[in-house]
């Protein structure tokens, strides 16, 4: 389809337009319109979505960072998509986890101190008592050899105990 205009060569400015071309312009204008108009949604719902999945993910990776530094206290909110929601869960299980496993570290040492303390101490008062001479060597030197090898198996479970966590342990079950 086309169209042929003859016009005067003094007035080419008067030549209009066919109504095609006009249709044309008016339909890609209207595109680029269009098309400027659908991606500045797509932006800004492509920014929301990412924003509602970084978000929780930037909160992980900020706890776990403090969690990495000891602050064993961290926990997430458990909020986002349903992957998110399992990691923060998971994530809060294990920080809970971590902080048990440090205070029985911390209650393990506290007792193993007591208890290397009590013998330790048992032969600084025998020590001392045949010094002051209210007991004789002979009598001390079983008591103290006893205190000896109660220290000497406390020290050798704790050994076992260090070997059993560290994996290196081997049984023989025969």
């Amino acid at each position: 389809v086309g169209s042929i205009i003859v016009a005067p060569s003094d007035a080419p400015d008067m030549i209009p337009d066919p109504l095609v071309t006009q249709v044309a312009a008016d339909l890609n204008r209207s595109l680029i319109w269009a098309g400027l108009a659908v991606g500045s949604v797509g932006i800004i719902m492509i920014s929301l979505v990412s924003r509602r999945i970084l978000v929780p993910v930037q909160a992980l990776s900020s706890a776990a960072q403090h969690l990495g530094r000891g602050d064993l206290s961290q926990r997430v909110s458990i909020h986002g998509p349903e992957e998110i929601k399992r990691l923060a869960l998971t994530f809060n299980t294990m920080a809970e986890n971590l902080q048990k496993a440090e205070q029985q570290r911390r209650n393990l040492v506290a007792d193993v101190a007591h208890e290397l303390r009590t013998p330790v101490s048992n032969i600084q008062i025998y020590l001392e008592t045949i010094e002051d001479g209210l007991l004789g060597p002979d009598e001390a030197i079983d008591k103290i050899r006893r205190q000896a090898s109660h220290l000497t198996t406390l020290i050798e479970d704790l050994r076992l105990l260090s070997m059993a966590e560290a994996g290196n342990l081997r049984l023989n079950l025969e």
